[in-house]
């Protein structure tokens, strides 16, 4: 009879080996596969990171929509405008450009745009067109 025991506590060592090594593997798909654990943590993180740009690229939607109805209905948007990004002055107001230490010096003259006031040498507007 001892013989019988024997025998079947192989088979049970077998039978628990083999249900470790499934467990192993099921666990280790669950984990490093290609729809497990790890995958799922990355695509989270993308989620996340998606989530935050969308936010940001809304805000900034909101921002520009009503930078955009300014311009369409206030002068002094236009004006502000004019003067900051195109570098525009109205007739008799002089343009004074102060440079950091490190920007090199313009070898050119004063820069002009359709519909700006031209200056002089001296920096005075002179109050006409080009």
């Amino acid at each position: 009879m001892p013989r019988e025991q024997n025998k079947i506590s192989n088979i049970e060592k077998v039978i628990l080996s083999v249900l470790l090594l499934t467990a192993a593997v099921v666990i280790m798909a669950a984990v490093f596969g290609k729809h497990g654990l790890l995958t799922y943590m990355e695509l989270n993180v993308r989620y996340q990171s998606m989530q935050d740009e969308t936010a940001r690229l809304k805000d900034e939607n909101a921002r520009l929509k009503t930078e955009i109805e300014a311009l369409k209905s206030d002068p002094e948007a236009i004006e502000r405008v004019a003067r900051e990004e195109l570098g525009m002055i109205k007739p008799g107001e002089v343009l004074y450009r102060i440079k950091k230490k490190d920007e090199p010096v313009e070898a050119q003259g004063p820069i002009e745009r359709p519909g700006m006031v031209q200056q002089n040498n001296q920096g005075v507007g002179q109050g006409q067109k080009p």
